[in-house]
């Protein structure tokens, strides 16, 4: 009876595990809306866009940007990109490219919007070649919003940020189906035990 109900144990939480995901947002056309195009990875975006690098220092291919804002545009904190997971995520960086006097931030939030942890990178200047990640690691994010959070009028243009080369890790949780099916065939299994 041991050793069946180990190996219904372990079947059951061989289905529940997280995978870490990484996204480099090669895969979009330029200047074209990403929404639910990551949604088979577990991620929605909404204000974001595929966008070219441009002559960026160390830069290449496609990026992420705001979809509202014109390249070279500030990431305002009111209209943030935003991020939603599928699942609960326990981990989420990705890269801020130009990174000026007007910084990056990342917040995340749980599932009842409760703010639980951010990072944020200090910039300086123009920010020209000037690249770093921003790295948050908490129990149970199911969004983040990227932003510059400068104190100056969100029309103010230029000094903006590319982000880049997300990667995150999402905790897939077995359907009721399969956990009825495991259970089912252990209970065929009892009969058929050592007395």
């Amino acid at each position: 009876m041991k050793k069946s109900l180990f190996f219904f144990l372990c079947a059951l939480f061989s289905l529940a595990h997280a995978d870490l995901i990484s996204i480099d947002f090669e895969d979009g056309t330029h200047t074209e809306v990403i929404d639910d195009f990551y949604a088979n990875l577990g991620l929605n975006f909404v204000n974001a866009e595929w966008h070219d690098h441009g002559n960026l220092a160390g830069g290449e291919g496609l990026g992420l940007l705001s979809q509202r804002e014109p390249f070279g545009s500030l990431i305002p904190p009111e209209d943030p990109i935003v991020g939603l997971f599928s699942g609960n995520v326990s981990f989420v960086t990705i890269t801020a490219m130009d990174v000026g006097s007007k910084d990056a931030r990342i917040d995340v939030f749980d599932v009842n919007n409760n703010l639980i942890g951010s990072d944020n990178i200090v910039g300086s200047g123009s920010g020209v070649g000037d690249f770093g990640d921003l790295t948050v690691t908490a129990v149970g994010i199911r969004r983040f919003e990227l932003y510059q959070p400068f104190q100056l009028p969100s029309t103010e243009t230029g000094d903006g940020i590319v982000l880049d080369n997300l990667s995150f890790n999402i905790s897939l949780v077995p359907e009721p189906s399969s956990i009825l099916l495991i259970s089912f065939a252990f209970a065929l299994l009892l009969p058929f035990r050592k007395k």
